[in-house]
């Protein structure tokens, strides 16, 4: 992104390093995108060792005023994302076990045949391959049955949190209300009601112990095909250095076209994803010039009321500080950033957001180096 530093907008300045703002930093949010109504955002509670019993009864009173009376609906709320997938979109899920466990009525037979279809079994399985292993989460990709005597791809995602808030409610019989699970698969399905192509969502689950550790997953279809945007491009074309041919360019610009239209409408939905690098764009190209592009990994997406300016600006950072080097040049980016406001011309306010877009990505090249 350091050919931007080439055009008339180059940045007067860095405030914070990355990951911090200044406080004026949303001043400049209506120049991105349109506020729409929406929900309160979720969090994904932290997984810290529970305090001692002390600590704990002292905010017990505290809380319990917050939930009593709440149980029902606190239950009830782990099946919302079924409902919410019923309104304006075409996922329906089943309800799987005691209010555990929710799966897509059409891998109910494959998940029966894997042996995978509780709790229990998902979260224990180790059928599929490790691909990442955390103190608190781990990534699977398992292969389950299609019907027709193959198999299909599919991607786990298994949540073990513990967090004094958890204890809590587990030492109360209260269940909770979120669940790093539950989170995404209701953000898959706000996504699939705003028209914005995401993941195939499969099944999800999410169980409290007494113990006070709660574990959640999420299984997800896998994108067969696609292939995450940073490795599309330096597969597809060929880097700048070289002589690129007209046609491969034009071809480019669409890609750029597609991306930057998958981004003005989930910002313009009211969406920040806070994670919205090259390696969460998944791109499938089905024919030559034509371009499908998904957008992967929304466990951390919100939707805000307020303030959205500077979440705006950091997922735009995150593309930009991502983007390969050596395959997109300043009128790439300038290109990309015309298409994502929609203007042809640049007014002064797009050019301040570039600016701040800039200055977020000069302050995550300093803290975390050149993206490789």
């Amino acid at each position: 992104m350091k050919g931007w530093e080439h055009s008339a907008v180059v940045p007067t300045g860095v405030s914070g390093a990355a990951g911090q703002h200044s406080p004026g930093a949303h001043a400049d949010a209506a120049g991105v995108a349109a506020a729409v109504p929406f929900d309160a955002s979720l969090m994904v509670g932290s997984a810290e060792v529970p305090p001692s019993d002390a600590v704990l009864s002292q905010q017990a009173a505290g809380l319990l005023t917050k939930t009593a009376g709440c149980t029902c609906q606190e239950r009830r709320a782990m099946g919302a994302v079924r409902g919410g997938m019923g309104t304006g979109g075409t996922m329906r899920l089943e309800p799987v076990g005691p209010g555990t466990m929710w799966v897509a009525a059409s891998y109910l037979e494959s998940l029966a045949q894997a042996g995978l279809l509780s709790f229990e079994a998902m979260m224990s399985t180790q059928a599929g391959r490790l691909l990442r292993a955390l103190p608190d989460r781990e990534n699977w990709r398992l292969e389950l049955p299609d019907g027709a005597g193959g198999v299909r791809g599919a991607f786990l995602k298994k949540h073990h949190l513990r967090d004094w808030r958890w204890w809590l409610r587990a030492r109360f019989g209260l269940q909770p209300v979120q669940s790093p699970g539950r989170i995404e698969a209701r953000n898959i399905a706000r996504l699939e009601r705003a028209g914005i192509a995401s993941m195939q969502l499969v099944a999800y689950g999410a169980k409290l112990h007494a113990n006070g550790l709660l574990e959640s997953f999420l299984l997800t279809e896998e994108l067969a095909g696609h292939v995450q945007l940073d490795h599309f491009l330096r597969q597809r074309f060929g880097p700048l250095n070289g002589d690129r041919p007209h046609e491969e360019e034009r071809e480019l610009r669409l890609l750029i076209d597609e991306v930057a239209s998958l981004a003005r409408r989930f910002h313009a939905a009211g969406f920040n994803h806070r994670d919205f690098y090259c390696c969460h764009f998944f791109i499938r190209e089905p024919q030559r010039g034509r371009f499908e592009v998904r957008l992967i990994d929304l466990q951390r997406m919100e939707r805000r009321r307020r303030l959205r300016g500077r979440w705006l600006v950091k997922d735009l950072a995150q593309l930009a500080y991502s983007a390969p080097r050596d395959r997109l040049s300043c009128r790439h980016r300038l290109a990309f950033i015309k298409a994502y406001l929609g203007v042809r011309k640049l007014r002064p306010r797009d050019k301040r957001l570039i600016r701040r877009v800039l200055a977020k990505q000069q302050a995550m090249e300093r803290h975390l180096g050149l993206h490789p």
